[in-house]
């Protein structure tokens, strides 16, 4: 079923295809809050960056986005705690479509089939 569903080629071009455009802070500075949104229809991943600091404003950005997308399947937004953007994508990979560890794990099942 593997090789018949091409499962690993569909699933390589899901982790290619999806783009990050993401609203940086200021140099120097890390995020504390990360709010993602994934927008499967236009293969898109917004991130926006919030300090510590900016903990409200961050929840009030969620929450908009939360009710302007409430009826749209398309449309997926979470608001996490992170210390540092550039483990965001290690920590939530599964936000970036990221599918690589599980084309990994089906790889070796299809391999081991066969062994």
């Amino acid at each position: 079923m593997i090789k018949r569903l091409n499962v690993i080629e569909l699933l390589s071009v899901y982790t290619t295809i999806y783009k990050t455009i993401s609203a940086k802070p200021k140099t120097g500075r890390k995020g504390h809050y990360s709010l993602i949104l994934l927008d499967s229809k236009s293969n898109t991943i917004s991130i926006e960056a919030f300090s510590v600091s900016q903990f409200e404003d961050a929840e009030r950005a969620y929450m908009k986005l939360e009710k302007k997308h409430y009826d749209d399947i398309n449309m997926n937004s979470v608001l996490v705690s992170t210390g540092d953007l550039h483990k965001l994508k290690v920590s939530y990979p599964n936000y970036f479509m990221d599918t690589s560890k599980l084309v990994q794990y089906i790889a070796r099942i299809s391999i081991d089939e066969f062994v």
